[in-house]
């Protein structure tokens, strides 16, 4: 089921499914106050091809949800898309996919948030990018797993 909306909701942009998805999420997650949700950022075409831009969204419902903060800190180094990409080739544009912005805080926990874990790989430089900055309060959530 889960995986059938996240796919309504990415592939055929069904923007109502975020609620639907965030709720599901939000009975299985328990998160600090000083907790932050960071989505990991989508390509801009993909954006534009949805009208909005999906796991922004889904991450103020779920912010909202739990009542802690959600800040777009990570923005696109590069447009490249995985769709479809092999282990080795999403592992290398993941390198340069992700830049860390704005006011970072050590007294923060954040939260990296992403719709799909493929290869991991996205997720893992994105982190990589907070520990460079010398963050160490980072966690990970995906809402499904491919394959």
């Amino acid at each position: 089921m889960l995986r059938e909306l996240v796919n309504n909701y990415k592939y055929n942009s069904v923007r109502s499914c975020s609620e639907i998805i965030s709720e599901m999420v939000a009975q299985c997650i328990s998160l600090p106050e000083n907790a932050v949700l960071v989505p990991l950022p989508t390509i801009s075409k993909h954006i534009r091809e949805r009208g909005f831009d999906h796991t922004w969204l889904l991450v103020r419902h779920l912010a909202r949800l739990e009542r802690v903060e959600c800040a777009r800190l990570l923005i696109r180094g590069n447009n490249a898309t995985q769709v479809g990409a092999d282990a080795d080739k999403r592992k290398e544009q993941a390198k340069t996919a992700y830049i860390l912005k704005g006011d970072i805080s050590r007294d923060k926990y954040y939260i990296l948030v992403d719709d799909v874990w493929t290869t991991g790989s996205s997720m893992l430089e994105a982190a990589r990018r907070f520990r460079e900055r010398e963050i160490t309060r980072v966690g990970a959530m995906i809402i499904a797993k491919s394959g």
